[in-house]
């Protein structure tokens, strides 16, 4: 609730802007509300269609809608750009984290605990936005995730320690 208040007033202040009607689109995606975040969403990528082609949160609301065939074919140009990106030897955490979420939703449980352990590797520390990824709906109960997302915690608490001891 208060994620979308927060949007909304961001909404408000900028109407229009792409990567707050993306979050707005995502905030929903979180609550449940599919048609409402596929509004936005398409009102996102209106100005650039290119980008709702790779987006696997987009992907999701179709997959949701039971628009299957299009939600493969976008989940499978998601994952084929984060494989370039990782071929291309690029070590950020996104292209993995893009390739967890597609896996989890697809059901192929062993490949997404992999790239999901990957993007740890690489510097993904956003546990709490993890938690709450719908996008991880298949995996979030298992003892497995569970575990990571316990290991992920105590990273980011150590880390902040060694940032408060300075």
């Amino acid at each position: 609730k208060k994620a979308r208040e927060y949007i909304q007033n961001r909404q408000k202040e900028s109407p229009g802007d792409i990567g707050i009607l993306e979050v707005a689109g995502l905030v929903e995606v979180n609550a449940g509300d599919f048609q409402k975040a596929k509004v936005l969403y398409d009102s996102a990528y209106s100005k650039n269609p290119d980008k709702k082609e790779f987006s696997p949160e987009y992907a999701y609301i179709l997959w949701k809608s039971n628009k299957r065939k299009e939600a493969t074919l976008i989940f499978s140009k998601a994952s084929h750009e984060a494989e370039e990106i990782i071929n291309q030897g690029n070590e950020e955490f996104n292209s993995p984290y893009i390739l967890a979420q597609v896996n989890s939703v697809l059901g192929n449980k062993e490949s997404a605990y992999k790239w999901f352990q990957q993007a740890i590797n690489n510097g993904w520390r956003q546990y709490e936005m993890t938690l709450n990824d719908p996008l991880f709906e298949n995996i979030r109960d298992e003892d497995r995730f569970k575990e990571m997302m316990n290991n992920l915690k105590r990273m980011v608490a150590t880390m902040r320690n060694k940032i408060d001891e300075f």
